[in-house]
């Protein structure tokens, strides 16, 4: 098996040098060895199954508003905002959102009003990046590291006997779905989804994460 392999769930993540020493003469013996593949074998697997990136959804509703009613909604202008990063096709992505939104609501109930007509709510967007660290101390006997760390491909497999730490930077996403009220300026609710991002993935997987996330956003609008 390849170092490169074991990267646990911050695959994408820029890991930084763990700390770490084998035994005093510096050497791991085969047992050991053969332990920590079995082991990363063990841990690589269920992730595969769990999926190394989770979506975490969360909705709050102002106070005193109640959702059961409105049966329209309009687009506001500007309808969102994309972070300006050159990985991103800021029109793609609107367009993903903008139909994923429309789909979802109106399996909701919800009807897009038409063109200069009032509607009861207001739909609007917003997209975030942002740089995360994970840092911790590696305390595994055989010297994988647990959690959210891993030791970077160039280090190899090394026991873990005197400790050490790592630190993983990592990128996560955040999209915000807001509704707001017939004026715009007032937010009725709000859906945030938030998940670690990985642009070494191929734009069609973005793009079916990103319109999942969507998704689940507007799962948490209170029953109609």
């Amino acid at each position: 098996m390849r170092s490169g392999k074991c990267q646990g769930v911050r695959g994408p993540g820029r890991v930084r040098p763990v700390f770490a020493t084998a035994d005093r003469s510096g050497k791991m013996s085969p047992s050991r060895m053969n332990h920590l593949r079995f082991r990363c074998s063990l841990t690589l697997a269920a992730l595969a199954l769990a999926g190394c990136a989770s979506i975490k959804v969360t909705a709050e509703t102002a106070p005193g508003v109640d959702l059961s009613s409105p049966a329209t909604y309009a687009w506001h202008s500007p309808a969102g905002r994309v972070p300006a990063d050159p990985r991103i096709d800021r029109d793609a992505f609107d367009r993903d959102i903008r139909a994923q939104v429309d789909e979802s609501l109106a399996a909701r109930g919800f009807r897009l009003a038409a063109a200069g007509t009032p509607a009861d709510v207001m739909v609007a967007y917003r997209a975030f990046l942002k740089v995360k660290t994970d840092v911790g101390a590696v305390n595994d006997p055989v010297g994988f590291a647990t959690g959210w760390g891993a030791y970077p491909a160039d280090q190899g497999y090394r026991a873990a006997d005197s400790g050490g730490s790592y630190a993983t930077e990592w990128e996560q996403g955040r999209v915000d779905i807001d509704l707001l009220d017939p004026s715009g300026r007032h937010m009725l609710w709000r859906g945030s989804a938030k998940t670690e991002l990985d642009f070494s993935n191929p734009p069609k997987e973005r793009q079916r994460r990103l319109r999942r996330a969507v998704a689940r956003i507007i799962e948490q609008l209170p029953s109609r």
